[in-house]
């Protein structure tokens, strides 16, 4: 009875660690991420800047993602160049704001990023918006020149959000390891020895 009762609570504790695991890897995984590479010109001075856009390819409701924009070292611009940067995400919170000017100092390359999170499940169409400026000026709306249309699909596990579910594979975790200690602790049931008469003589 000892030995069945043992079993269970192995299986039920490597059960338990398993679902933990699982959710616990759901939450923390970034997944993957996806780049594009464009130039942006500046169509007053012809000069141009490479830089890459990169993006998730899904997002769990809840949990903050980033789309960041890298660029090169910029040469040859005219000082206090900017790069025009702008990001349209419908479904996604996105802070700091959707557009951002960013100063270009020579030969120093440098990254921007935004902070998406999702807020219901959608497979959003995002389109980042990018254009070197050689007089910045925030008060016009952007003329890119060059632009990163993606997808990114924000989805939830069996309904339940980001906080949901790394707080659930943490008790999981926590309940499997507990049940599988009590198992190991229980002892198998000795064999009974049998004394067998001495026969003298």
């Amino acid at each position: 009875m000892k030995n069945n009762l043992k079993l269970i609570l192995i299986l039920a504790a490597a059960m338990l660690l398993v679902v933990g695991a699982y959710l616990t890897w759901t939450a923390l995984y970034s997944g993957v991420i996806e780049f594009q590479e464009l130039s942006v010109a500046d169509y007053t001075t012809g000069k141009s800047i490479d830089v890459s856009v990169h993006y998730p390819l899904r997002v769990l409701i809840g949990k903050t993602g980033l789309v960041r924009v890298k660029y090169g070292e910029p040469a040859g611009l005219i000082p206090g160049s900017a790069l025009d940067q702008e990001l349209d995400l419908p479904g996604f919170v996105v802070t700091p704001q959707k557009r951002i000017m960013t100063s270009l100092i020579e030969g120093q390359k440098g990254t921007v990023a935004w902070k998406i999170v999702p807020v219901t499940p959608v497979e959003s169409q995002g389109v980042t918006s990018l254009a070197l400026v050689s007089v910045p000026n925030g008060l016009f709306a952007i003329s890119p020149t060059a632009q990163a249309s993606f997808q990114i699909k924000a989805f939830s596990v069996l309904g339940m959000e980001y906080t949901t579910i790394i707080k659930l594979g943490m008790i999981f975790l926590a309940v499997g390891v507990l049940v599988l200690f009590i198992g190991l602790k229980l002892h198998s049931p000795q064999p009974k020895m049998i004394n067998k008469p001495h026969i003298y003589g």
